[in-house]
């Protein structure tokens, strides 16, 4: 997804279909035609030095430890929250029924969330051995997963998927059968 993605009613102005325009044409600077580039999957910005957050250090090896230590904090945020958004919005309809959504968040099996949260972070990372890591994770016997699994893997090139064509379809036969209903997958 670029980071200017397409919304229809933001297209339809004139504003966004001059800068369509002038991307065509090479007129962009080199700041504005980034709207256009696919959209990281993380950001680090140097906030006192950058106010406008034009410089994204995320692949800066300077800042390695900097960003090491912000997952680390991050993933210890979400374990202590137990955040109950990173099951789709179809799940925590199910949870709201029975028992509650806040009752799944008291749930002190940790392995779950950590496994969710690990599939959830592989996605918007592009390449070959993150699209590897996230065909193994459809085969999942967590539905969450699979789910954060094929929701990564929508964010990956076509031609990083061609190559892994038949494991997905595989998998995603797999998942059929234990759900007892398929959709025609297509890579």
């Amino acid at each position: 997804m670029p980071q200017a993605r397409y919304i229809r009613y933001t297209e339809i102005g004139d504003i966004k279909q001059h800068m369509r325009q002038d991307l065509a044409a090479n007129k962009l600077t080199p700041l504005l035609a980034s709207l256009f580039d696919p959209r990281p999957a993380e950001f680090l910005y140097d906030i006192q030095n950058d106010v406008w957050e034009t410089q994204n250090l995320i692949d800066d090896p300077t800042q390695t430890a900097r960003i090491k230590h912000m997952r680390t904090k991050l993933a210890e945020a979400v374990m202590k929250s137990r955040d109950v958004l990173f099951l789709p919005e179809y799940e925590i309809s199910r949870l709201s029924k029975s028992p509650t959504p806040y009752a799944f968040r008291l749930d002190d099996d940790d392995s779950l969330l950590k496994e969710i949260f690990a599939a959830a972070s592989l996605s918007g990372h592009r390449s070959v051995a993150v699209a590897q890591k996230q065909a193994q994770l459809i085969k999942s016997n967590n539905k969450i997963v699979r789910y954060w699994a094929v929701i990564g893997l929508r964010s990956q090139e076509k031609a990083t998927l061609s190559p892994l064509k038949s494991e997905l379809t595989s998998a995603s036969h797999d998942a059929c059968t234990r759900r007892g209903h398929c959709l025609s997958p297509s890579v």
